[in-house]
Order: C-alpha cells, then sequence, then structure tokens
C-alpha cells in the first residue's frame, strides 16, 4: 500500500503539479505543457519526460523568433 502511495503522489506530481507549476514560471499554456509530456514521453520514454519541458520552453522562443510561428509561440504562451 506504501509503494502505491509513493507511485500515485509521484506521478500526480510528475503530469499534473510540475506542468502547472513550469507553465506559471515560464509563461506558457499548462495545457500545451501537459500535452508537450504526453508526447515526448511517448516518443522518447524517461529521456522525453525529463527533456520535455525545456524542448517545450525551446521550442516557444524558436517560434516567438521566426514570424511565421509566431502563432504557434502565441499559443503556446498564456
Amino acid at each position: 500500500m506504501v509503494a502505491g502511495v509513493a507511485l500515485l503522489i509521484t506521478t500526480l506530481e510528475g503530469y499534473l503539479l510540475t506542468p502547472m507549476l513550469m507553465g506559471r514560471v515560464s509563461r506558457m499554456n499548462s495545457v500545451a505543457m501537459f500535452a508537450g509530456l504526453l508526447f515526448w514521453t511517448w516518443m522518447w520514454g524517461v529521456a522525453g519526460l525529463l527533456l520535455a519541458v525545456p524542448l517545450m520552453m525551446a521550442i516557444k522562443v524558436v517560434c516567438d523568433s521566426v514570424e511565421d510561428l509566431q502563432p504557434i509561440g502565441r499559443f503556446l504562451g498564456e
């Protein structure tokens, strides 16, 4: 039972709490951050889970810098 509760807390923290907090700090849409976490985890597994937030932030910076991609950057932002 202890292992199950620890797994539940870790899962909630990893998939809900961290994306919400990182979204607020980085001014990113929390839904887009959550979708990015799911996508990168699906693509690369644990490595994708660890790299999802920096990748999403880098994608937003690139989209904000390239004129044709600015609508995507606005979507990723708040």
